[in-house]
């Protein structure tokens, strides 16, 4: 047999972002800047997936299994950072703060489709409700000493979250609870022996996060024989960057960059039983 699944999607995004800032700086090169932001984000989106399964030669329909999904999101992102700056013995010294908090709720109803009639599957329908409150504080110092120009910081960022699968039925894995604290050091050196070089070595450190979806647990169905799901015990991965370059009259540079990875994430496609295969961010 042959599955024909001409799938239909709708969606309607709506995205509002605000932000109100204020910098202040006087002559002796203090600087102060507030920044305050507001997000809003919702998608209402509908999926109707009718999977018709016919014979080799297209001409008789053998089985059907229609369905039909809503997964509405609304997110709602709170920031605000405080940055200062001022001269500090023989350079620049900075230090700032900031925290977000982030408030996702999303919406997976399932319906089966019969005679044009929808018919709520419980078994597959939830609702998956994430927190995430990141605190983070910083500084950097810049001073130079002869010919060299150095640059040291170091940031921490406490993150809290707290992710809530709600399911008329019983589901695994429905409450994961995080908090950690991690710390991300910098730092850089440059040097020009000469009018048309300048010799620069930099260290830093990163963190990616995977994004709500890649964390919400639900099965969200592609087509009858595959579908995608979230992996809610995702953990961050994090970068470890060393880059050295030269540059050259001011116009060609030239630089060597190692980079190492770790708790690296990425899209896998395995299979489910001998019918179905799944995506999923592991």
């Amino acid at each position: 047999s042959i599955l024909q699944a001409p799938n239909t999607d709708l969606s309607e995004t709506t995205n509002i972002t605000s932000n109100i800032n204020y910098t202040y700086k006087d002559t002796n090169d203090r600087m102060f800047s507030l920044d305050v932001d507001y997000v809003y984000f919702t998608k209402e989106q509908e999926s109707s997936q009718p999977n018709f399964y016919v014979t080799p030669n297209n001409e008789n329909v053998t089985s059907e299994n229609v369905n039909f999904q809503e997964t509405p999101i609304e997110i709602d992102v709170y920031s605000a950072k405080t940055d200062y700056e001022q001269k500090f013995f023989k350079g620049t010294l900075g230090i700032g703060a900031k925290i977000s908090q982030v408030n996702t709720n999303n919406i997976f109803n399932f319906y089966n489709v019969a005679n044009n009639v929808r018919t709520i599957n419980d078994n597959r329908s939830n609702t998956f409700d994430y927190e995430e409150r990141i605190i983070a504080g910083y500084f950097n110092y810049k001073f130079k000493v002869k010919k060299f120009n150095l640059q040291v910081g170091l940031r921490a960022e406490n993150t809290n979250s707290n992710g809530v699968l709600t399911a008329a039925t019983v589901q695994n894995n429905k409450t994961v609870k995080r908090n950690y604290l991690n710390w991300f050091p910098s730092g850089g050196i440059s040097f020009a022996p000469n009018k048309n070089n300048s010799l620069a070595l930099v260290y830093s450190r990163r963190i990616a996060r995977p994004n709500y979806e890649n964390l919400n647990p639900f099965e969200s169905q592609i087509n009858e024989l595959s579908f995608r799901k979230g992996n809610p015990f995702l953990q961050p991965q994090f970068t470890e960057n060393i880059k050295i370059s030269n540059t050259y009259k001011y116009r060609l540079t030239t630089s060597v960059t190692y980079s190492y990875m770790s708790d690296f994430f990425a899209e896998v496609t395995e299979s489910e039983g001998d019918r179905r295969g799944f995506i999923q961010t592991q």
